[in-house]
C-alpha cells in the first residue's frame, strides 16, 4: 500500500500516522510502509477505554501532521464512531482516498497546544471550563491587538476553550458587541462548533476550537465597542460565573477585546 508520507513537517512533528478502529488482519498483511499504526479503541468501548482513546488521540495529534483514519464500525467492537467523531471535532478533514480497497479519511489536527494562540486569555467559566484565548481574521494592514470593522462587515473569530473536567450541563456561548452605554449592536448565540460539539460531551483535557462569525448591522455607529463572551445553560438561561484564573470575579461575562467601528 502506497500513499503515506514519511518526511518531517512543521513544529518538529512527523508527517503521517495511521489510526484503525477495527482489528482488520488484511491491513497488516498488505501494509509495509513506515508510518506507525494504532488500533483505537484497543477494545470494546467503555468509560475507561473512551478516556484512554481520547488521551491517545491527543498524543498523536500533537506529534503528527496528518492522521490517516480507516473508518469501520462493528457491532461487537466499536459501533458508535467515537474515534471518527473525535477526529472531526479536533481536526480538519483534508482528503479522502481509496488505496487497495481501503477507504481512508485524512485529518489535519487543529491546534491542541495553547502556546501559540494569537490572543491568549485566562478566564474561568464555572468550575470546569476556561477561555484560553481567541484568534480573529484580520487584514494585512491590521495588528493583532487591534480589531477594526466597518458597519455591515463580519467579525470572524475562533474561541479556544479548555475543559478541566467533564461538563455535565449543555451550555450555549454568547458573544455581544456593546457600546459605552452597554447597548448591544451585534450578537451571536450558539452551541460550540455550531452545535457539533455540545459541552456535555467535552472530556477533561479537551481543547475546543470554536469558530464564530458576527455580522454588524449597517447602521452601527462609529466608535469603540467592547466584545464580551459568556456561557449560559441552554435549558434555564442561567449564566455561568466568570473569574480570572486567580479567582477575581468578572461577573457573568468576559470582556475579551475592544473593537473599533469605523
Amino acid at each position: 500500500m502506497a500513499g503515506f508520507g514519511r518526511s518531517s513537517g512543521g513544529r518538529n512533528r512527523a508527517c503521517d500516522v495511521i489510526v484503525l478502529n477495527y482489528p482488520d488482519p488484511t491491513f497488516s498483511y498488505y501494509y509495509h510502509g513506515k508510518a506507525p499504526s494504532f488500533m483505537l479503541p484497543r477494545g470494546p468501548l467503555s468509560e475507561e477505554t473512551r478516556t484512554e482513546t481520547a488521551e491517545t488521540l491527543r498524543f498523536l495529534s500533537d506529534r503528527y501532521e496528518r492522521i490517516w483514519f480507516y473508518p469501520r464500525k462493528d457491532v461487537g467492537w466499536h459501533s458508535e464512531g467515537f474515534v471518527e467523531t473525535w477526529l472531526y471535532r479536533h481536526g480538519r478533514l483534508i482528503g479522502e482516498r481509496n488505496i487497495s480497497g481501503f477507504r481512508w479519511l485524512i485529518y489535519r489536527p487543529l491546534l491542541l497546544s495553547l502556546e501559540h494562540i494569537q490572543i491568549p486569555l485566562a478566564f474561568r467559566f464555572g468550575e470546569a471550563i476556561e477561555l484560553a484565548g481567541y484568534e480573529w481574521e484580520m487584514s494585512q494592514d491590521e495588528s493583532s491587538d487591534t480589531i477594526a470593522i466597518e458597519p455591515g462587515g463580519a467579525l470572524r473569530l475562533a474561541l479556544y476553550w479548555q475543559a478541566w473536567d467533564e461538563v455535565e450541563t449543555g451550555y450555549s456561548v454568547f458573544i455581544r458587541l456593546t457600546d459605552a452605554y452597554d447597548r448591544i449592536w451585534a450578537q451571536r448565540d450558539s452551541i460550540p462548533q455550531g452545535g457539533d460539539f455540545p459541552t456535555e460531551e467535552w472530556m477533561a483535557g479537551d481543547i475546543i476550537v470554536d469558530p464564530h462569525s458576527i455580522l454588524l448591522p449597517s447602521d452601527t455607529p462609529s466608535g469603540d465597542c467592547l466584545l464580551a463572551v459568556g456561557m449560559y445553560d441552554s435549558t434555564t438561561d442561567q449564566r455561568l460565573p466568570v473569574a480570572s484564573t486567580r479567582g477575581a470575579s468578572r461577573g457573568d461575562r468576559a470582556i475579551i477585546a475592544r473593537v473599533q467601528v469605523w
